[in-house]
C-alpha cells in the first residue's frame, strides 16, 4: 500500500508542475483590465503558471490589475490534479492485486 500513496504523491507533484510551469490555458478565470478611465473584466482561460509569474509576457500582462480563478477552474485544478494520480494509482493497485 506505502507503495501506491508514493505513486500517488510523485503523480501529483508531476502534474501540478507541469500545470505550474508551462503555459497551458485550461482553466477558467476572469482578468480586470484597467486601460485609463476604462476598466472591466473578461471570462477567458488561465493557466496556473500565471498565479507564479511563469509564461506570461509583458504584452499579454499589459493592464492587468487582477485575475483569477472561477469556481469552476478551481473544481478543473483539483480534479486534474488531484483526482487523475488518484486514478492512476488506484489502476496500478488493482492491476497488482488482479496479478497475484
Amino acid at each position: 500500500m506505502k507503495k501506491y500513496i508514493i505513486i500517488y504523491l510523485i503523480s501529483v507533484a508531476v502534474i501540478a508542475s507541469i500545470f505550474l510551469f508551462i503555459p497551458i490555458n485550461l482553466f477558467d478565470g476572469e482578468v480586470h483590465y484597467k486601460y485609463g478611465i476604462l476598466d472591466y473584466t473578461v471570462k477567458e482561460k488561465l493557466s496556473l503558471s500565471y498565479f507564479i509569474g511563469i509564461g506570461s509576457s509583458p504584452t499579454e500582462i499589459e493592464g492587468v490589475i487582477d485575475f483569477r480563478l472561477l469556481p469552476l477552474g478551481y473544481f478543473l485544478a483539483i480534479l486534474i490534479i488531484f483526482s487523475l494520480p488518484a486514478i492512476i494509482s488506484y489502476r496500478l493497485f488493482l492491476k497488482d492485486k488482479n496479478s497475484r
